[in-house]
């Protein structure tokens, strides 16, 4: 269980009117999973490698899924070995475990510290099929059409290994449609395919990620130090709406020289603008958000948004 080398993906590219200048309708949108990803390398069913980003093994996870990937050979029998690519999610009985919650059991996944209880409630959703030596040449031969074809043949049966949510768009209207949709069902976004693109270990244009922003207006109550190379710096500002309603940490989007800058009581009760995913809400009825980001401080404005303000934009 180490660190070895750095695997090969398909990197998607934000969304922008120039990149969807030249894109190739019909596409296909899918749904953006929001678990850790993972590719798994299958030659057999006794074969079966299961590694993270950055090369390292993911114990057990094969004797989870083996029962699947028996199922595969059993009706594919002259399969070439191959490449499963998606992410891994913990579900429970009501659905997808949030982000923190699943990817703290795939880490414990990682670790060798995963229960058998934990064990079950992982699905591996898979969105790309690549043959091995394609996948370690960086650079398929197949387009996206062929492979998502075979892929939802492959899979077809399995209890634990799921095709990820697709849906066959015929212009930007319809995949700005079906993004709205995702967002409607607490879902993080969409990605946006290209039927004829080729598997390559590189960002394309071809594969476009739809993703929720919005951004507020809070105040700063408390400033954190930074911890390693930002220890004497600032780390994080802690930020809350007008009403006290709603809290975050932000603790990104910062240049160096704005660490320093910020690194200072002088900056409590200062309005900062803040981009966001989503609006998250705990247990105990606190709201915070998803994914918050540093946008500047706003010197125009004394007073932060309210909560009720917040989730009114947040709906636009």
């Amino acid at each position: 269980m180490g660190v070895n080398i750095k695997i090969p993906y398909l990197k998607c590219v934000p969304y922008s009117e120039s990149v969807m200048e030249k894109f190739s309708f019909p596409a296909y949108s899918q749904v953006k999973e929001d678990g850790m990803r993972c590719s798994i390398k299958i030659e057999s069913p006794e074969s079966i490698v299961a590694l993270s980003q950055i090369g390292r093994t993911y114990p057990r996870l094969d004797e989870h899924l083996k029962p699947d990937i028996e199922h595969i050979f059993s009706r594919w029998a002259n399969m070439d070995p191959f490449v499963l690519d998606g992410e891994l999610i913990a579900y429970n009985e009501e659905g997808p475990l949030p982000r923190a919650k699943s990817n703290g059991i795939t880490n414990k996944l990682g670790h060798g510290t995963i229960s058998n209880e934990e064990l079950g409630m992982l699905r591996f959703v898979v969105w790309d099929v690549i043959p091995l030596d394609q996948f370690w040449e960086e650079e398929g031969k197949y387009c996206y059409d062929r492979r998502l074809d075979q892929l939802s043949r492959l899979v077809d049966g399995c209890q634990n290994i799921w095709i990820c949510e697709t849906k066959l768009v015929n212009s930007l209207q319809e995949a700005k449609e079906h993004f709205r949709e995702c967002i409607s069902r607490k879902l993080e976004g969409t990605i946006l395919k290209e039927k004829t693109h080729f598997w390559k270990n590189k960002r394309l244009k071809s594969c476009v990620k739809f993703k929720e922003e919005h951004d507020c207006d809070l105040e700063i109550i408390d400033i954190q130090e930074g911890q390693g190379k930002y220890e004497d710096m600032m780390g994080a500002l802690i930020c809350e709406t007008s009403c006290g309603k709603l809290r975050v940490g932000v603790g990104t989007g910062f240049t160096d020289a704005q660490r320093n800058q910020l690194w200072s009581r002088k900056w409590i009760g200062k309005v900062v603008r803040v981009k966001y995913n989503q609006i998250s809400e705990n247990e105990t009825g606190k709201f915070s958000l998803f994914l918050p980001k540093f946008a500047g401080m706003r010197t125009d404005k004394n007073n932060a948004d309210t909560l009720e303000l917040v989730q009114r934009e947040a709906l636009v």
